[in-house]
């Protein structure tokens, strides 16, 4: 959570780790001025992730970790779904 707003041309960036269940591949983030939010989840487990924000923008990425022998190949997925904040009727 802010505490304040960010002042104009200056940025926050923070690399956190440590994760281990499941569940931590799964984050939700709300402006609780506006109620817009974003939900990421990705089917690896997190290994860690970073939180970037600057000027109006946010940018939390989330790292998994992929082992891989020569010629080995691997898919996985990652979903962003934006909500406005607005209800629909």
């Amino acid at each position: 959570m802010f505490l304040k707003q960010v002042p104009a041309g200056k940025s926050v960036w923070v690399r956190l780790d440590g994760f281990s269940k499941p569940s931590d591949n799964q984050m939700r983030i709300v402006n609780r001025r506006t109620g817009a939010a974003m939900s990421i989840q990705t089917d690896k487990p997190l290994l860690r992730l970073v939180y970037y924000s600057s000027d109006g923008v946010l940018a939390p990425e989330p790292f998994v970790k992929l082992e891989l022998a020569p010629g080995e190949t691997i898919e996985w997925k990652t979903t962003y779904i934006f909500d406005s904040g607005v209800e629909k009727h």
